[in-house]
């Protein structure tokens, strides 16, 4: 038989336990709840919902996919798998701290800012160890382009990316731009509406033939010929 625990003696318990593993629990809570209740797409009507919590597991396995298709046109090359993987991961968790999911094109250099900030302040809880590791995933994202207005050590460490990790940048970017295209496609496929899919293709597809130029590969796996005409006799 269990014993009933005093209330006193229960917030010792719990207090000391994080004490002992700090932000372990909290970090693990709130990457189940915060991110489930920011809903994408809004804009649009009859959509199939889709939440933060679902976009970042699935675009992480879409991630896990393109890598190991394009992993061949590198030489031997050996790509930085984790930080990738960790970046989809938690790239939009500071959307979920903020509550809020801001449409492409439409999104500020200072909403990017407020929800990095939000990102830092859960995750630095985890001692900088730890949190360094989920510090440059994060900012991966933004490496590429650079960040004037984030403070000077993301700089610092988005240069460093840029310089040291622009194959994994231009992956992650890749599969950003995939999984827009690809999310706007089953809408389409299932008659969800009919302006979603020539809204992402006017934003994404400059965006896909550029990584068709720069991406080793994405032309040959993702943006082939045959694509192309398909999309445009489609959308013509």
């Amino acid at each position: 038989m269990v014993r009933k625990k005093s209330s006193k003696r229960k917030k010792v318990f719990h207090l000391g336990l994080e004490k002992s593993w700090p932000g372990v629990a909290d970090i693990l809570l709130t990457s189940q709840l915060i991110l489930q209740k920011v809903w994408r797409w809004k804009s649009y009507e009859g959509v199939r919902r889709q939440n933060d919590l679902q976009h970042s597991y699935s675009i992480t396995i879409l991630a896990k996919i393109l890598v190991e298709k394009l992993n061949k046109y590198f030489d031997g090359f050996c790509f930085d798998k984790d930080i990738i993987i960790t970046a989809f991961l938690v790239h939009d968790h500071g959307e979920g701290e903020l509550k809020r999911d801001i449409q492409y094109g439409k999104k500020k250099n200072c909403d990017d800012l407020d929800e990095y900030y939000s990102f830092v302040e859960r995750y630095k809880q985890l001692g900088e160890e730890v949190f360094s590791s989920f510090h440059y995933a994060y900012l991966l994202q933004y490496c590429i382009e650079g960040r004037k207005e984030f403070p000077v050590e993301a700089q610092k460490i988005m240069a460093w990316l840029k310089e040291n990790k622009y194959p994994e940048a231009l992956i992650f970017e890749a599969v950003e731009v995939f999984e827009y295209i690809l999310f706007a496609l089953e809408q389409d496929k299932k008659g969800n509406n009919k302006e979603i899919l020539l809204d992402v293709c006017k934003n994404q597809l400059p965006r896909m033939e550029k990584l068709a130029r720069d991406l080793p590969g994405f032309k040959e796996e993702i943006w082939t010929e045959e694509v192309q005409a398909l999309f445009g006799a489609y959308l013509s």
